[in-house]
């Protein structure tokens, strides 16, 4: 086995639940963004974000890589009077690195991308289902061993209603005057 190191895929940290209307359009602004704070580190998942153009895998010695993505929104409709809060976060560096038998030359990566109902609208490709292939044969345990680090890169909070109006506020920008406006835009 050797390690290869993946360059073209991020790691980030993402977290979505649903919240009632009516505690949404209740609760204190400084209080929300701490509520989705708490939730996307005490329970978020480990997404990744794609760049097919940079895909590869492997420092000198490279091993070829098909990428096939495909991508829909796998998370169930928003209920009639809730809002859908998706929150993710990433960080400046990501150090990815797969282990593969020496024999592979060549192998096909299948993800099924998830776009959590807004990630496309930022153009990422998310994903965290994935699964390696080597000659139309399935690599049994092969998966990414993923490490980010540094400041933040991208921290992004989106906030969807049950008519599928949205919002999103990013973390350059000024979260309470910027939730303001979502709030008023989702009624």
């Amino acid at each position: 086995m050797t390690s290869y190191k993946i360059r073209g895929i991020e790691e980030i940290m993402l977290h979505y639940f649903d919240m009632d209307v009516s505690e949404f359009f209740k609760i204190n602004l400084a209080e929300i963004r701490n509520v989705i704070d708490n939730n996307r580190i005490d329970k978020s998942l480990q997404a990744f974000i794609i760049s097919e153009e940079k895909l590869e895998i492997g420092d000198e010695k490279k091993i070829k890589c098909i990428n096939q993505y495909s991508e829909k929104n796998y998370l169930p409709t928003i209920e009639k009077n809730k809002i859908r809060i998706v929150s993710w976060e990433g960080l400046e560096n990501t150090n990815i690195k797969i282990n593969i038998a020496d024999s592979v030359k060549e192998v096909t990566l299948k993800i099924e991308g998830n776009t959590y109902g807004c990630m496309d609208e930022w153009g990422n490709k998310t994903f965290t289902d994935y699964t390696f292939y080597s000659d139309k044969k399935k690599i049994d345990n092969c998966f990414f061993e993923s490490e980010s680090y540094g400041n933040i890169k991208e921290k992004v909070y989106y906030f969807i209603n049950d008519r599928n109006e949205l919002g999103s506020i990013g973390q350059e920008e000024n979260f309470k005057e910027e939730l303001s406006e979502i709030i008023n835009t989702l009624r």
